[in-house]
């Protein structure tokens, strides 16, 4: 999984902006300094963010962005989403068709359930991960991804021991 410049970046201003306290904004200029992107970058991310419902504006002087949920009911694959998807997604293969007008391979590709796995299994994780999860501490945070892997290998162990696939 390659993430773009985008996605990176908007997940780290979303961070910035989780840290704050409720209802606290911070100005493009704070963010950009915070993360060490230009303004004009930043300004573009944080519009982009908000066109797509995760962050609101308030205009003024004592204005800003912040978070349009709290950082515990916004996922990180949601945060994905709004900044252009993942891996596989509608229109992939349409990406790709080399020298011709389609792939080769659009009604049998032995590639394609690859990527819509590993995509389903990205989005998975992500989907049980929140802002508020990834604002503690690096070790912190890896505790926490390697306990909800446990805990996924548990329900699937039990759910196959006991015909629940």
């Amino acid at each position: 999984m390659i993430l773009s410049a985008l996605q990176e970046y908007g997940i780290r201003c979303l961070l910035q902006l989780a840290k704050q306290p409720m209802g606290r904004s911070m100005t493009v200029r704070e963010v950009a300094q915070a993360e060490g992107l230009s303004s004009d970058y930043v300004e573009k991310i944080l519009n982009h963010l908000r066109n797509e419902g995760l962050t609101t504006s308030i205009r003024g002087a004592n204005g800003g962005y912040l978070l349009a949920h709290p950082a515990a009911d916004i996922t990180l694959a949601e945060a994905l989403r709004a900044l252009g998807g993942l891996l596989y997604g509608k229109g992939f293969c349409d990406r790709f068709p080399g020298l011709k007008d389609e792939c080769n391979h659009l009604t049998n590709c032995g590639i394609r359930p690859v990527w819509a796995f590993i995509t389903r299994e990205i989005y998975r994780v992500l989907s049980h991960s929140t802002l508020a999860d990834f604002l503690n501490e690096e070790a912190v945070v890896v505790r926490t991804l390697q306990q909800q892997r446990l805990n996924n290998t548990e329900n699937v162990k039990w759910g196959m021991q006991n015909g629940n696939n």
